[in-house]
């Protein structure tokens, strides 16, 4: 998967933002030194952030914070977001980063604290304990232009820290050619990428300048109360499933059931050309590559017998947030998102399959009775 991320050291810098899914991966123990493909990445520092202290904005200390149904609906995954930046033509220090982050921290003070069990329910709840972000500070024998930035697991991975304790964690790793990689990894059951987005523009803002942030977070979970009383629609239960009922993982050799990511550069002339091939009327980009991503998928699924691949689906993440009536949502900071999803039913043409993805009766009930209650 891939968003774009705004940039948080400066608008004029070299960025590609890339999101992928963090797989579930075992290490015995921290390593200072990784290799991948020829290249080393060396840890030189490992630090705790902590909020900035300030007389005029106290910190909450060991406050409760529950979750939402939506927050609910997530497992314990880690997301990673990576930035990478050419050499800057100004002097960029890690210090600097990691005061503007503490300042930061001050408003989304939640990135400080740590998920802990209800000791009643059971269910998850975020401590608001300032126990702080680590910021692993280090070095790569690479320069930007030789990395491999197709296979992400090949070199990516090496720039995202993992995530020992907490919720949030920060890489900062400068490259052989000056050039700077500020990698991010967050438990996605406290935020989703809308509210991350929030975050790191805050920081950006604090990083380039000592005006105050223009993203003040809201963690009014009230927003998202359950309706009373609880009306569910029978979608749901095509949608979900309960975990119990979920196998559990297994590690596996067969090269058919590992997990490929890539990465694609798809440039604006090909995407024009598939927004034409959806036929008449303005078509989004996300709309017409869906499409066409979604025609691919149904082909291949029309040519074979796997029961598996003829069960295929798409699912499009779609932030609610527009979807509910009250203001504060704008700013709301949580997971207010779905996937709503359909299954190809043939090869098609991406004109007849855009009628889908542009959300007809399938995506926008979907959706509706998602974030609003209404599946009228």
């Amino acid at each position: 998967m891939i968003i774009h991320f705004p940039c948080p050291l400066s608008s004029s810098s070299s960025l590609h933002s890339l999101k992928f899914l963090n797989r579930v991966r075992s290490h015995s123990s921290l390593m200072t030194t990784s290799e991948a493909r020829g290249f080393h990445v060396t840890t030189t520092r490992k630090e705790i952030v902590a909020p900035a202290s300030s007389p005029l904005l106290p910190l909450p200390e060991n406050m409760i914070i529950s979750v939402s149904n939506l927050d609910l609906l997530l497992p314990p995954v880690d997301i990673n977001v990576c930035f990478f930046y050419k050499k800057p033509l100004y002097n960029t220090t890690n210090d600097v980063l990691k005061t503007s982050l503490a300042e930061a921290l001050v408003s989304y003070y939640v990135l400080a604290g740590e998920v802990v069990a209800n000791p009643i329910t059971g269910e998850s709840e975020i401590l608001c304990n300032n126990g702080g972000v680590e910021v692993v500070e280090a070095a790569a024998d690479v320069e930007l232009r030789e990395l491999n930035l197709h296979d992400p697991y090949q070199s990516i991975a090496k720039f995202v820290p993992m995530k020992v304790h907490g919720v949030f964690a920060i890489q900062i790793t400068e490259l052989k050619c000056g050039s700077l990689v500020v990698g991010c990894t967050f438990d996605h059951r406290i935020a989703d990428a809308y509210s991350m987005n929030m975050f790191l523009h805050s920081w950006a803002q604090i990083s380039r300048s000592d005006v105050p942030t223009s993203y003040m977070p809201s963690f009014n979970r009230s927003l998202l109360n359950p309706r009373r009383p609880l009306v569910i629609d029978s979608s749901v239960d095509q949608m979900y499933m309960p975990v119990t009922s979920l196998p559990l993982p297994q590690e596996t050799t067969n090269p058919d059931n590992i997990l490929t990511s890539r990465i694609y550069y798809i440039k604006a002339d090909v995407v024009r050309e598939l927004q034409t091939l959806a036929g008449n009327g303005k078509r989004t980009k996300l709309e017409s590559f869906s499409a066409f991503l979604w025609k691919l998928v149904a082909k291949h699924a029309a040519t074979t017998t796997d029961s598996k691949l003829l069960n295929s689906k798409l699912g499009i993440v779609v932030d609610g947030r527009k979807k509910l009536t009250e203001q504060e949502t704008n700013t709301y900071f949580g997971n207010v998102l779905s996937v709503p999803f359909d299954s190809p039913s043939g090869p098609g043409s991406i004109k007849d399959l855009r009628y889908r993805i542009r959300g007809g009766t399938r995506f926008r009930g979907l959706l509706r009775e998602e974030f609003s209650g209404d599946p009228d």
